[in-house]
């Protein structure tokens, strides 16, 4: 479970430095708040390269081999510390990194024809955490089956020591 717990860190650290990178790069403001949500996507992509090393670096410490269940096990462990670091995640963007993140989204949302109400309902702290762990949710369990079937490698008649 280190080795998971590792990832998810991993994972976490590197989402604040992409969510840093895009307030920097002015992705986060006004006039570019239409390709945030774009941008934001592509680090899903580099989320599942990482699945690929945390269950790739599983089955280096199982002398090289590893089964479809043991894969799986471990992408779900990564995301199950993933989704218990979500919550954090967002706080540290939210109070640390963008403290007006909301507010412009906000005032995007109106100016593109969404009423205020909703708007503000979209666009809060509480809405970002909950939909960031279900994007976790639904993310790495995509992404450790692809990453189970990637990566299965079954030994020739050699013991092994399975995950679980």
């Amino acid at each position: 479970m280190k080795n998971e717990f590792k990832w998810a860190v991993i994972m976490s650290v590197v989402l604040l430095v992409w969510l840093t990178l895009l307030k920097f790069l002015g992705f986060q403001e006004a006039d570019k708040a239409d390709l945030f949500v774009i941008v934001v996507n592509a680090y899903y992509l580099l989320l599942f390269g990482m699945y690929l090393l945390a269950i790739n670096e599983r089955r280096r410490k199982q002398n090289g081999y590893i089964t479809r269940r043991d894969a799986f096990l471990t992408g779900l462990l990564v995301t199950l510390f993933l989704v218990v670091l979500s919550p954090l995640n967002m706080a540290i963007f939210y109070y640390l990194i963008n403290p007006n993140f909301f507010d412009v989204m906000i005032s995007v949302s109106i100016e593109n024809g969404v009423s205020e109400q909703v708007a503000q309902g979209d666009y809060n702290l509480y809405s970002y955490i909950f939909s960031s762990i279900v994007m976790n949710l639904v993310a790495g369990g995509v992404f450790s089956a692809l990453g189970a079937v990637l990566l299965q490698k079954i030994p020739n008649k050699q013991q092994y020591e399975p995950l679980a």
